[in-house]
């Protein structure tokens, strides 16, 4: 039992973020849908991401210090939970607090979890005899188990979206948005043509049949995070901090020494050509929580469609990181990202062509699988180290923030643009650093066979 003890607790820390994260991966994925006045649904977003920023910056260290991993992590779930309650009352005076609190749950929740994870396997490594400690590449396993079942989650909450939504329909009363069939529907506003949703022509697929149905799911998806706070609250035992090397390097002092050192490291030319990459990633993302949900989906389908083709797209999602993961290993990493490349310009492509009527806008569904595919090996792009890692992170929120921020301001078919453009940016800056690491590579192999040569005709 002594043995498995760690093991049970990944399985509690695991499920009780699966709950939290699937629930807001639900309620991000109707934002733009459901609260489409002002904007407000991907406003309160672009807040969320734009103070978790901040939050990584300057706050997230400080807590992880004084509270330690597992009440970091249950703050990071209650801002979750302010989140979607926020949602229930949609409004300037609702959602912005929410969102300003919400952004804990970005900040705090995945920096917490994932050092969790950490401590969890030294502490089952140091539990095992000399002769039995598991390698690294198990430790790769406990992470490739927690990011893939955490990663579900975009399944899981969209399923249940889906279900909620469109199962309510049968029970509801009829009212003038029932009786507007999809065939009265403009589709010449939807999918690369969509610009804002004043100009949707008297479409009422953004509006759910009543407001009965969005309170349900919102009802559901705050039940599942007040679960998983329960669960970890009584369940997940607290790190022991005073026993834990590695809280040394997260004191007050640290911080500064972090922030100069993170900068100092953005100036550095890799960081500075691989910038659009990270960039690009959480672009790429807003694109998919936002533009695309609103303009693709909803425009053609109707707001209940959203939850099905998102977990869809979730499913490809999974499978190309395990194809992606095997590939990487088989033929290298350069090979991965072309193959992301092809995948990402056809998407964009299919995209821009695509003239969604009532028989074809079914096809939405393979967009959203591509879609999924591609966004899933954008996280296979390179990282050095855990300093490497934090600027990709940050590059990553600012891009959702302000993709957020840009999401019906500007049409569909611009924003596409602009992600076709920050693709060739991530080629020419790959493409440059590593025929540089090539060119190190191949200089180091020489000179241990130069030096050789030189003691041979001495």
């Amino acid at each position: 039992m002594t043995e498995n003890k760690q093991i049970i607790q990944l399985c509690v820390l695991i499920s009780g973020m699966t709950f939290t994260i699937s629930a807001f991966v639900g309620t991000v994925d109707l934002q733009s849908s459901i609260h489409i006045s002002h904007n407000l649904g991907t406003i309160s977003l672009s807040i969320t991401y734009g103070c978790s920023f901040l939050l990584s910056l300057f706050v997230l260290p400080v807590f992880l210090f004084n509270l330690g991993a597992k009440w970091t992590l249950i703050l990071g779930e209650i801002g979750f939970m302010i989140f979607t309650l926020a949602n229930f009352y949609s409004g300037l005076a609702t959602m912005v607090p929410g969102s300003i609190l919400g952004s804990m749950g970005e900040s705090f929740f995945w920096a917490a979890g994932v050092y969790y994870v950490n401590h969890l396997f030294h502490e089952y490594q140091d539990s095992k005899p000399e002769d039995q400690k598991p390698q690294d590449n198990v430790k790769n396993v406990w992470f490739g188990r927690f990011y893939g079942v955490v990663g579900s989650c975009t399944i899981w909450g969209n399923l249940l979206a889906y279900a909620v939504l469109y199962g309510a329909q049968n029970f509801e009363a009829k009212s003038i948005h029932n009786n507007t069939t999809m065939a009265e529907y403009d589709y010449h506003t939807c999918g690369s043509n969509f610009c804002t949703v004043t100009k949707t022509n008297g479409n009422y697929a953004y509006v759910p049949k009543s407001k009965t149905s969005v309170y349900i799911l919102l009802g559901v998806y705050s039940a599942l995070q007040l679960f998983a706070i329960i669960l970890h609250v009584v369940y997940l035992p607290a790190l022991n901090k005073k026993q834990d090397e590695d809280f040394r390097v997260l004191s007050v002092g640290a911080t500064k020494e972090t922030l100069l050192s993170l900068a100092r490291y953005l100036r550095s030319t890799k960081q500075i050509l691989l910038a659009p990459m990270s960039f690009y990633y959480g672009f790429l993302m807003s694109y998919s929580f936002s533009d695309f949900t609103r303009g693709f989906v909803s425009c053609t389908m109707g707001v209940q469609q959203v939850g099905l083709v998102m977990a869809v797209s979730g499913c490809f999602s999974v499978l190309g990181a395990f194809m992606s993961t095997k590939a990487s290993q088989k033929l290298g990493l350069s090979i991965v990202i072309c193959i992301t490349v092809i995948f990402d310009l056809t998407n964009y492509f299919i995209q821009m062509l695509f003239q969604p009527t009532s028989n074809s806008r079914y096809w939405v569904y393979g967009i959203a699988a591509i879609l999924g595919t591609s966004v899933t090996m954008a996280l296979y792009f390179p990282v050095d180290t855990e300093l490497a890692f934090g600027t990709i992170t940050l590059w990553q929120v600012f891009a959702m923030t302000i993709g957020f921020i840009l999401s019906g301001r500007i049409c569909l078919s611009i924003r596409i643009y602009l992600l076709i453009g920050n693709l060739v940016l991530v080629c020419i800056g790959y493409a440059i650093v590593e025929q540089r690491r090539r060119s190190t590579k191949l200089k180091e192999e020489s000179e241990p066979l130069i030096e050789a040569n030189g003691l041979g005709n001495g």
